[in-house]
């Protein structure tokens, strides 16, 4: 990714399109959990960020959790703070687990 810098906006937007991290071009998932191989226009292998299961397991947690929130009676607002609780955790491990240490020179 040295060989492609980009700035912190462009890197950014590029995450957020769900696009590839090198070229900005390629789709990073061919579905809703499933990420692609490679990069369509650049070629960069997307093996070094498998997450396994983790996203299909947070997404069933979140959703089991609110389903059982409803069933219990639990009021529409409380059942809103506790997915976005959720979901803020899921961010927060997201960012701390994709960032890379800078190599040393």
């Amino acid at each position: 990714m040295a060989d492609h810098p980009h700035s912190l906006a462009r890197t950014v937007a590029i995450g957020l399109a769900c696009r590839c991290p090198r070229c900005g071009e390629g789709r990073l998932f061919s579905g809703f959990l499933t990420l692609r191989p490679h990069c369509e226009a650049c070629g960069l292998d997307f093996g070094f960020a498998d997450a396994g299961d983790g996203p299909a397991v947070f997404v069933i947690l979140i959703g089991g959790l609110a389903y059982g929130a409803n069933m219990a009676g639990l009021s529409p607002q409380w059942i809103a703070v506790g997915v976005a609780v959720l979901a803020g955790i899921g961010v927060v491990m997201g960012v701390t687990k994709t960032r890379t240490k800078e190599q040393p020179h």
